[in-house]
Order: structure tokens, then sequence, then C-alpha cells
């Protein structure tokens, strides 16, 4: 009998979005966190979902983490 098993690695190019956040309190220290939102196969659509986010979060920033984007660095 001829068996043969084989593992191999294979890069996978994914695109998530994460939220970063932070917050002054009262007492003057800081509460941040970042957590991810999603997902997704297409460069495209991660940057139209993260506009989109950004655009329903009053005073959120949408910055693409992609070198040689032309993301949408507007404040809303």
């Amino acid at each position: 009998m001829n068996k043969e098993v084989e593992y191999r690695v294979r890069p996978v190019t994914r695109y998530i979005i994460t939220r970063y956040h932070s917050e002054q309190m009262p007492s003057g220290l800081y509460y941040a966190g970042c957590e991810t939102i999603g997902s997704f196969d297409n460069q495209a659509q991660a940057e139209q979902v993260a506009n989109a986010l950004s655009k329903a979060e009053p005073g959120s920033v949408y910055q693409s983490g992609i070198p040689g984007s032309d993301g949408d660095w507007s404040v809303e």
C-alpha cells in the first residue's frame, strides 16, 4: 500500500476592518481598545464598508492601512 500525506502553507490575502477607539476619562486616564469589525476577500469591498462605517459614526476618521491606497481621510 502506497500512501502519501502532504501539508502545505499557502499565502492567503484577506482585508480586515478594525475599529480603534480611545477616550480620556474625567480622572485624566485614557481608555482605549481595538476590535475587528469584519474580514473581506476584496480590498475595494473592505474600503467601501470602512468608509461607510466612518461616515455613520460622528467624529470618526477612516484611514486606509494599505500603502498606496487613496482612501478617504476626511473627518465627518
